[in-house]
């Protein structure tokens, strides 16, 4: 009768830390999974900055580039 309950006691104990073990497991691929996500988040901030900036200096040029046009459209017709 020994027997069987030190059997018990060992397979309530592995039971219990084969559940810890588990745990463990999801814990950690739950917090890969929000690290990664964050990660994620972060590098898309910083392409939306990128492309902005992107924006205003394609912005920029064409500003200067009608100025240009406009400056050559009025040398022409002085020499005209």
């Amino acid at each position: 009768m020994a027997g069987v309950d030190v059997g018990l006691l060992v397979g309530l104990i592995s039971s219990l830390a084969g559940a810890l073990a588990w745990y463990r497991s999801l814990a950690r691929s739950q917090y890969a999974r929000e690290r990664e996500l964050a990660h994620i988040l972060k590098n898309q901030e910083q392409s939306n900055l990128v492309l902005r900036d992107l924006v205003d200096q394609v912005d920029e040029l064409g500003d200067r580039l009608t100025k240009h046009e406009a400056l050559l459209i009025s040398a022409i017709g002085r020499q005209v």
